[in-house]
């Protein structure tokens, strides 16, 4: 999956992110609560601070923890909604593209998320 954040202190964050999506259904229903986990790997590959571009270059463990409901229209496929947790957290050095200045880099995902989906 690919991201990208903008924000007054960070102008712009791009990266990937590698996750497993492991849900448990409760029920077996065509409406069915269900509680869920993404673990994985996040990997910043650029961001622009004060309009200058760092390469920082780091991964950082990720997790994504919440409980939702899914509305089932056949055996395999349903709407999904979700609400959880995310949270990351990654610490760096990046190197400035244009002079050789190096400075330590800290950024966290730390927030609730609000998901609607469909599984095919």
């Amino acid at each position: 999956m690919l991201f990208k954040v903008d924000d007054r202190n960070l102008n712009k964050l791009n990266g990937w992110m590698v996750n497993a999506d492991l849900r448990y259904y409760i029920l077996d229903k065509k409406i069915t609560p269900f509680i869920y986990g993404n673990p994985g790997i996040l990997h910043l590959t650029t961001m622009t601070i004060d309009y200058t571009k760092w390469e920082p270059a780091t991964f950082a463990p990720f997790v994504d923890l919440g409980i939702g409901t899914a509305f089932h229209w056949n055996e395999r496929n349903a709407f999904l909604l979700s609400i959880g947790y995310q949270y990351a957290a990654t610490k760096g050095e990046a190197r400035e593209q244009v002079a050789d200045y190096k400075r330590t880099i800290e950024y966290n995902i730390n927030r609730f998320a609000f998901k609607i989906g469909v599984t095919l």
